[in-house]
């Protein structure tokens, strides 16, 4: 990180339609290690936010003075102008520093599972996104729980109706793990969670590690998965060869989402 500095530049403009907030809190995910090593943060790094509302021209749901949080680029600065349309009012009680943890890993785990059920280019469901008649005794493994991406999603399955939500951890992370919502954990660090787990016993899996993706072939095909949540059509966003460090294998994120209904 011996590229990275600090700019003074002129405070961004809001357009019509955006809110200029001043930031309170931001984080680093694994996408803006990425922007740095491979030089892509000339004008700036970081998406998540968490702030308040400083101006808003032409807004009609937001006002100055919201506190909120979002996506916006850079958020690594003292103000950044966010679209009103995909910023939100941050909960009351939550803290900004907290706030400005979750929008890209939260986003991403809320997106993955609602897509469990429909497919792409179909209208998101409202609510959850399992039908209770047809899912009763639904069983969620997110592989990486402790992480940002995996503790929202084992939150998010537990706020939808999954009964049984299965996960991998090490150390203290089991008991982080079970205070989210997860019912079955196992030690990453000695044994694969797949080889655990009985044929048909889950019906979703979620994974945003690369190198997952051979065990969810040969899971998917032991559900009988539909189609088009086979992980051969999963979003795959590729990453650029980097110049500082060794060049990656193959694509930075994965999401595989299986699921087959069973006998409740």
């Amino acid at each position: 990180f011996d590229c990275v500095h600090i700019d003074t530049v002129p405070t961004p403009v809001a357009k019509w339609g955006e809110a200029l907030v001043q930031v309170a809190a931001t984080s680093v995910n694994p996408s803006d290690v990425d922007g740095v090593e491979r030089g892509s943060c000339g004008k700036g790094c970081g998406a998540d936010v968490s702030g308040t509302v400083v101006e808003c021209p032409g807004c009609t749901r937001l006002k100055v003075g919201d506190e909120v949080w979002g996506l916006g680029r850079p958020a690594f600065a003292e103000y950044v102008a966010l679209s009103e349309k995909t910023t939100g009012l941050k909960p009351p009680s939550m803290a900004f520093e907290d706030a400005g943890t979750i929008p890209e890993v939260g986003l991403t785990s809320f997106l993955s599972l609602k897509r469990t059920t429909h497919a792409p280019g179909t209208d998101l469901p409202a609510g959850t996104p399992w039908d209770p008649s047809k899912f009763g005794n639904l069983t969620v493994l997110v592989t990486s729980g402790a992480g940002g991406t995996g503790s929202a999603g084992i939150q998010l399955a537990k706020a939808w109706g999954a009964q049984h939500i299965a996960t991998a951890a090490s150390g203290d992370a089991f008991a982080f793990v079970e205070s989210l919502g997860a019912t079955y954990v196992t030690d990453y660090k000695k044994q694969d969670i797949f080889d655990t787990l009985a044929d048909n016993s889950v019906d979703i899996v979620c994974t945003l590690s690369a190198d997952r993706i051979p065990c969810l072939h040969c899971a998917c095909a032991r559900l009988n998965v539909p189609p088009f949540l086979r992980p051969q059509t999963i979003t795959t966003v590729p990453r650029a060869p980097r110049t500082r460090r060794c060049a990656p294998s193959g694509p930075a994120a994965r999401i595989c989402c299986c699921r087959t209904p069973r006998a409740t």
